[in-house]
């Protein structure tokens, strides 16, 4: 859920009254704030971590940096399940390419975003495919071996010890699966990536699985301080195809572990947010949004039970506590209940298109029934293109993406868009410009595709990868030969 127009006003008047006895880092506080409101989360996190969270003020800035933490999990969910759609159906297609001009790494990487999308024995198939060719590359035989050890759940002593500190840190990622072992998976890391620091930054592929490793170790300062050096938007490798082509291939896991990082690290600092008597209540608020988003249904509830039984609520999220309440019902076994809430909210405000929208949106988020909530709603975004319309035109849209309707669903969120800064992300939620991006992949409106993740890449690198792979789509599916370059 987006936080509507009055919890914002909600928000910024708490963190007003909280930070009010430090100018300095009430400056800092409130540029993190103003950068969050226009959606540059990336930015809001570095001023805050530039300044650090401390005395008097911190649970402001506990509150805001979590905030801006929570916003990039979320979205780097959805760009996470976006890049293994498209890199798998792109890297397919590469992998299936045969003669002299072939790729030798194709079926690595492709195997791998199997495995990372949960195709686990389609993506085993293809490693050991890898491992069988001849002229694989060796210091990518050993990679591919960690790969598939990760994937069958089981240790890899032999590489964990291997010369090639890159190798060592991917099989450090292997031994982290394993809660006893995370202790000796991140000092591995740490080892590792200290050698390959004396040579420059570390390659890519170790910056992905290092921050894994590092966030299922519970050292967020490192992985952030990792990702803060890196260039999140540099491929993994880059393979030479004949005189004149270059394929790049990005790492599967980079995104999702970006996305737990943030993750985390949210959860850490909102609930720290809560031991501040001014801001115990939005921040329990969001920290009950946080879980829903990941899907953390029991931990959501029982942080909105808290909530309603302090009443500690302000005022402005009361109505959104209903709402997930509904969505709760919907995800916990009381689909009836939660059926019958939505219905109930929905009719309860069929004229007021902010409400209205985020009802919709969480009805389908929670995999609930919502084709009367749906009917509402649509027939009151119907009435009205007006700002205060945007988000429940985005909400039906979404509805009929979900149920995969492409051209119902792009006509509403292009009503969404504000059409005066197309694909800005100050005035746009880089949600929605992810969903469109979606849905012009799939009506094969490329150049949009890729207006939208050229934009998007300026405030979040990372999403580099989403263009290459709407690029090689187009590519191999679409054009004879040749590499599509970024205009």
């Amino acid at each position: 859920m987006t936080t509507a127009p009055l919890a914002r006003v909600a928000l910024a008047l708490a963190l007003a009254a909280a930070v009010a006895p430090a100018q300095a880092a009430e400056d800092g506080v409130r540029r993190a704030a103003q950068l969050l409101e226009r959606n540059h989360y990336e930015s809001a996190a570095a001023v805050l971590r530039a300044e650090g969270p401390g005395g008097e003020v911190g649970g402001a800035a506990a509150l805001t940096l979590g905030r801006a933490y929570a916003r990039s999990a979320e979205l780097y969910r959805a760009l996470h399940r976006s890049s293994l759609d498209a890199g798998t159906r792109y890297l397919r297609a590469v992998a299936a390419q045969g003669g002299p001009d072939r790729s030798r790494l194709a079926a690595l990487y492709y195997g791998e975003y199997l495995v990372e999308a949960g195709r686990t024995a389609e993506g085993v198939a293809q490693l050991r495919r890898f491992l069988a060719q001849k002229d694989a590359p060796a210091p990518y035989r050993d990679l591919a071996e960690a790969a598939l050890a990760a994937a069958q759940a089981r240790t890899v002593p032999a590489q964990a010890k291997a010369a090639d500190p890159v190798v060592r840190i991917q099989a450090a990622a292997a031994m982290s699966r394993w809660e006893a072992k995370r202790p000796e998976a991140v000092a591995l890391v740490d080892q590792a990536i200290g050698e390959l620091r004396k040579a420059g930054k570390p390659p890519t592929r170790a910056t992905t699985h290092a921050i894994g490793v590092y966030v299922r170790g519970g050292r967020h300062d490192k992985a952030f301080a990792l990702a803060d050096a890196a260039d999140l938007g540099a491929p993994s490798h880059e393979e030479a195809i004949g005189k004149s082509k270059v394929l790049r291939f990005y790492d599967a896991a980079l995104l999702g572990n970006l996305a737990a990082l943030h993750q985390a690290a949210a959860e850490r600092l909102l609930a720290e947010a809560r031991n501040d008597a001014r801001l115990k209540g939005m921040a329990g608020y969001f920290l009950v949004e946080l879980h829903l988003q990941a899907g953390e249904t029991a931990k959501a509830a029982a942080v909105l039970s808290a909530l309603v039984a302090a009443g500690d609520l302000p005022a402005a999220f009361r109505d959104r506590a209903a709402v997930m309440q509904a969505a709760l019902d919907a995800r916990s076994g009381h689909g009836v209940r939660g059926n019958a809430a939505f219905a109930q909210l929905a009719q309860q405000h069929a004229q007021e298109p902010v409400l209205l929208a985020e009802t919709l949106r969480a009805c389908v988020r929670a995999g609930a029934s919502c084709a009367g909530v749906a009917e509402s709603a649509r027939a009151l975004a119907l009435t009205s293109q007006a700002e205060r319309f945007r988000n429940l035109h985005r909400a039906v849209g979404e509805h009929y993406a979900a149920a995969g309707q492409t051209e119902r669903a792009l006509a509403f969120l292009e009503t969404a868009r504000d059409k005066s800064n197309k694909n800005k992300i100050d005035t746009n939620d880089p949600l929605l410009l992810v969903r469109l991006a979606d849905l012009h992949l799939a009506a094969k409106s490329f150049s949009e595709n890729l207006e939208i993740y050229f934009e998007l890449a300026k405030e979040f690198p990372a999403v580099r990868q989403l263009q290459e792979a709407g690029q090689g789509i187009y590519s191999t599916e679409y054009r004879s030969a040749g590499d599509v370059k970024i205009f």
